[in-house]
């Protein structure tokens, strides 16, 4: 996976500087690189993030197919398709059921309710047979640092759930 990291944001919050990507799978030594440049980003009215926030993505290789994505706390309480919302915080945005997603769950400022446990269901099998896609872990820490995390699965049989661990 990777890791970024900001250069900075001035004090309305434009980027500045560089956004260097961090390969988390090679040695720490130069696995820095530049990414953007920020002041590029600005120009168009991007803005650095001051709080922290996580988004689970769900997306998959097929159309006509229905994939969910299922998202628990440490407290036991389920988001998904039909309960979208955490007690403790954080919301799946939108069921999506003719294929390709994404499926977004949203944790906006701390994630207090972890550790959470991440699986996606095959609802419904379309034509093509196969569940095949990825949920991506895009955590914000509120300071400029992004970590995005991928979880790949294969789902093959209508009602099927694969587990994709805690976050």
């Amino acid at each position: 996976g990777y890791a970024y990291l900001f250069g900075g944001a001035d004090a309305a919050g434009l980027p500045t500087g560089t956004l260097w990507r961090f390969d988390t799978t090679v040695a720490p030594s130069g696995a820095y690189q530049a990414f953007a440049e920020l002041p590029a980003l600005a120009r168009v009215g991007a803005r650095v993030a001051a709080a922290p926030s996580v988004r689970v993505v769900l997306q998959w290789e097929t159309d006509t197919n229905d994939v969910d994505l299922h998202v628990r706390d440490r407290h036991g309480a389920h988001a998904y398709y039909q309960d979208k919302k955490l007690p403790s915080g954080g919301e799946l945005l939108e069921d999506i059921t003719t294929g390709y997603g994404p499926e977004e769950f949203v944790i906006p400022g701390a994630a207090t309710g972890g550790p959470y446990r991440l699986s996606t269901l095959y609802f419904a099998r379309g034509a093509m047979g196969l569940g095949l896609g990825t949920v991506q872990i895009v955590a914000h820490d509120g300071a400029g640092a992004l970590t995005i995390e991928d979880r790949p699965f294969l789902l093959q049989i209508d009602h099927a759930e694969v587990d994709l661990g805690s976050y």
